[in-house]
């Protein structure tokens, strides 16, 4: 039996937490995949995230209990 997934872009779904929640979701990715916070601003940008960096971001969300799967845009 296949289960329904909620999808957001990056980019999306960090633009609907508050501003504390940005903050987690930022050093949490920033720490876990060795981005330096200009880097995480470019990806978030130009939508430009490697592999490694949507497992990071998935693993958070994931951990977080938030119920989406974030990708990349294609």
């Amino acid at each position: 039996m296949a289960t329904v997934t909620n999808t957001l872009l990056v980019k999306d779904f960090y633009q609907s937490l508050d501003p504390a929640g940005k903050k987690s979701f930022r050093e949490n990715v920033q720490v876990s995949s060795g981005l330096e916070y200009y880097q995480f601003t470019y990806r978030m940008r130009n939508n430009t995230w490697t592999p490694l960096e949507i497992r990071a971001i998935n693993k958070y969300v994931n951990k977080k209990g938030f119920g989406v799967v974030c990708k990349k845009q294609i």
